[in-house]
């Protein structure tokens, strides 16, 4: 139908699609925006076609991606290239496009977190995050801030999550806040790691240096030398929860090597950390922890209320 509709294009130059994806797998949806003439440098028709893909997301241009958003006032339409430049955005996380609510999210770390918190607390009853129409973008460090006031120009509600280890950029984060985005940091300083091992119970404090050896092998020994410049080893540390409890620069010297050595920073690793050692280890830890993660799981379930 495509094909034909292309050849048919002189004399009749628009097609209407609605929900273009619907009944076609993934590399049928690729060659049906082809025919359509997707890619072409001069299309020979003009297409209006909805969608609740990702694949089409990834397979369409910023300029040719409209976002149609509930405004105050009613519906509002915008093209998503007059965000800037969020191509880049867009094809690494199409989801995002398709969310009530987004959650710009410093590194993987913090989005593994979240999400194997979220797979926890589903599993014990609790709504989940995407039941809340929410979705979690890597914010890379220090593009952060510039990917979440291009997902705010476009409509959709939007919060940051990151660590407070460095100085946010002053003028980016005042724009955000002042555009109504919501941030939310952990304390005193800290990187997630440091946050981590600083809140967390003793008995999962040490899981995740268990998990850490498992990840990490022999490095893990290494790292705790030189962070604490000689002062603590793994064994050492190791004994010292073992017959009493683990004292402040360890846990401190944990973080910091955690943080510095990048022992949790893949996704999969720290989502198996949120689901199975920081979720049921949750209701024990210091509010430093929970009090960030409750206040943004209250602003996620709100969904602009």
């Amino acid at each position: 139908m495509a094909g034909l509709q292309r050849e048919a294009s002189q004399r009749s130059s628009m097609i209407l699609i609605d929900e273009v994806e619907h009944g076609l797998e993934p590399h049928r949806i690729m060659r049906l925006l082809g025919a359509l003439g997707a890619k072409d440098s001069d299309p020979p028709l003009q297409v209006f076609m909805t969608s609740h893909s990702p694949v089409v997301i990834v397979e369409l241009s910023a300029q040719q991606l409209h976002i149609v958003r509930r405004g105050a006032a009613g519906h509002e339409i915008l093209r998503a290239s007059n965000a800037g430049d969020v191509q880049g955005t867009i094809r690494l996380q199409p989801n995002a496009l398709l969310a009530a609510s987004i959650v710009v999210c410093e590194g993987a770390s913090e989005i593994g977190l979240i999400r194997g918190l979220d797979q926890y607390f589903t599993g014990q009853g609790e709504t989940s995050l995407a039941a809340c129409g929410a979705a979690l973008v890597n914010g890379n460090g220090d593009e952060t801030f510039a990917r979440a006031l291009a997902l705010q120009s476009l409509g959709y509600r939007t919060a940051i999550l990151r660590d407070s280890d460095k100085a946010a950029p002053a003028a980016l984060e005042e724009a955000f806040i002042r555009a109504g985005g919501s941030i939310f940091v952990w304390t005193n300083e800290r990187a997630l790691e440091q946050e981590l091992f600083a809140s967390l119970p003793e008995s999962a404090a040490m899981e995740l240096l268990t998990l850490a050896v498992e990840v990490k092998e022999t490095l893990v020994a290494a790292h705790i030398r030189t962070i604490s410049k000689e002062a603590k080893t793994l064994q050492a540390i190791e004994i010292e929860a073992f017959v009493g409890d683990l004292e402040p620069d360890s846990r401190k010297f944990l973080g910091d090597a955690a943080a510095k050595y990048g022992w949790f920073k893949t996704l999969s690793v720290m989502e198996r950390a949120g689901r199975d050692i920081v979720g049921p280890a949750f209701a024990k830890s210091n509010d430093d922890l929970t009090g960030v993660v409750d206040a943004l799981l209250d602003w996620i379930a709100d969904g602009g209320r």
